[in-house]
């Protein structure tokens, strides 16, 4: 073993990253004592907010908002052509409140954002094409026609593709809605149908969970694992297939097994279980109904190269749509060899990796209970310090999501990232990165200039919650913590 890795493997509780050589690096968190922060009472408080702030009259899905000077009184919403992928964070994480608390609060939550994430497919007219975001005309807080239109690229879909605001019809004909889908918002959409559909039993949610896995696997199955879009071209970031050249093969492979496990769970459509077991995990390649849309290998051989964690060109974005199908593989297959082999990926190829920044020392909360849930229990012995690491992070959330004010000038630039941004070889704390609607799949070690404090401007709290009612669920949270 490689003497960087082995000195990581011996610090629980210590960032390591950076160079492979030199002092170890401080912890920048506080060892959090039990009666810091109220975890049942700071979800309590995010969940009125996201109720009452976040998911706005007559529009079903969450946006980031702008409250007035008074600082309590909603004036606008911030959109985003992530709020699909928001409002599905937050769908699973009111179907783990649910199962944990009886609330039917928590019921009637899920039920509608759930109605929102079908909203959002059914508005494209393209069974299985969901948008990336829409707006009901004519609410107050929410731009106009014309301001959507101004706010887009300036472009004609019959030419060329792109991505902009387009009007709906039929029952859609007094909403806008944005196309040019990515595998981002399906990774939210496929995890929420996947945990609520396991999860609640309820009429409604099931239809809802059925109708989004049932479609999206069709609509893949249909157009040789891409997404297409309304103008009849695949969207930007749509290619699905491993062997496509749209991202790494082991991380394009885990979101479709994943999603097409899920749906062959809810959906009544044989073709989908067939296309998961004979096409993709090769239980008998000779049943394989649409052998073109097999891969030369076995989607398990995929996972072997998963390009997530590439020092300081990780996209840490791809870490949250790998993070979230995993969990949701791992928890919904029933055959034990599969589940190892998607176990040892885990560990392998996602958490305990030979990199300069393991996802296993970065103290991101969701991931650690991820791995903590899903681990091969015979194998990996469970990590109480990373554990109480991780809720320790959730107690440094602050009571309201407002845009804190950012100055990472005390911390030391050891290399660019992707973007050309300069990145540090410690930690930031959560409280002082720039605050996010979905904390866990942002790069904790990126250095941003400085930032005004903007108390108007209001993130929602799926992250938080997500982690919380999950870790609640699965008893990594205890109530009373």
């Amino acid at each position: 073993m490689p003497r960087r890795r082995l000195a990581c493997l011996l610090l629980s509780l210590t960032a390591c990253s950076g160079s492979t050589e030199g002092p170890e690096k401080p912890d920048p968190y506080p060892q959090c004592d039990s009666a810091s922060t109220d975890l049942r009472a700071r979800a309590a408080t995010y969940d009125k907010i996201a109720r009452d702030l976040h998911i706005r009259p007559e529009q079903n899905l969450l946006h980031a908002a702008r409250v007035k000077e008074d600082l309590s009184t909603f004036d606008e919403v911030m959109l985003s052509d992530n709020s699909g992928f928001w409002t599905a964070t937050y769908a699973a994480s009111q179907a783990y409140r649910y199962r944990v608390t009886d609330d039917p609060e928590a019921l009637e939550n899920l039920r509608r954002v759930l109605r929102g994430m079908v909203e959002l497919h059914d508005i494209t007219g393209v069974p299985g094409l969901f948008a990336r975001s829409y707006v009901r005309l004519g609410l107050p807080g929410f731009p106009t026609e014309q301001e959507l239109i101004d706010s887009a690229e300036d472009c004609d879909l019959s030419v060329e593709h792109c991505k902009r605001w387009n009007r709906g019809s039929g029952d859609f004909a007094e909403y806008m809605f944005k196309n040019d889908v990515s595998r981002d918002e399906y990774a939210g959409h496929l995890f929420a149908a996947g945990v609520a559909g396991r999860l609640v039993d309820d009429a409604e949610v099931k239809a809802a969970a059925r109708k989004i896995a049932t479609n999206t696997a069709v609509h893949l199955m249909d157009n040789d694992l891409a997404f297409i879009d309304i103008d009849g071209e695949p969207t930007t970031f749509g290619a699905m297939s491993p062997t496509s050249f749209g991202g790494f093969p082991g991380f394009l492979a885990v979101q479709t097994l994943a999603w097409f496990k899920a749906a062959s769970l809810l959906s009544d459509d044989p073709r989908i279980e067939g296309f998961y077991r004979h096409c993709m995990v090769r239980e008998d390649i000779a049943q394989c109904e649409d052998p073109a849309l097999a891969t030369s290998d076995s989607y398990t051989v995929h996972l072997r190269t998963m390009g997530l964690d590439l020092d300081c060109k990780t996209n840490w974005n791809n870490h949250n749509m790998a993070q979230l199908a995993m969990f949701d593989l791992i928890q919904s297959e029933t055959d034990e060899r599969l589940k190892r082999t998607y176990q040892a990926v885990l560990e392998e190829q996602m958490w305990d990796v030979d990199d300069p920044r393991p996802m296993k020392d970065q103290r991101n909360s969701l991931y650690t209970f991820f791995h903590e849930i899903n681990r091969n229990s015979a194998r990996v012995p469970r990590d109480e310090a990373r554990v109480e690491a991780a809720i320790c992070v959730m107690k440094t959330f602050p009571e309201v999501k407002y845009r804190r004010a950012v100055d990472h000038s005390e911390f030391t630039e050891v290399c660019r990232g992707r973007k050309d941004w300069g990145m540090t070889d410690v930690l930031i704390p959560i409280e002082q990165r720039l605050m996010d609607n979905f904390t866990w799949t942002r790069n904790p070690y990126r250095l941003r200039e400085p930032i005004a404090e903007d108390r108007q401007h209001i993130e929602s709290p799926e992250d938080f919650l997500l982690a919380y009612w999950l870790g609640r669920f699965h008893g990594l949270i205890d109530e009373d913590t």
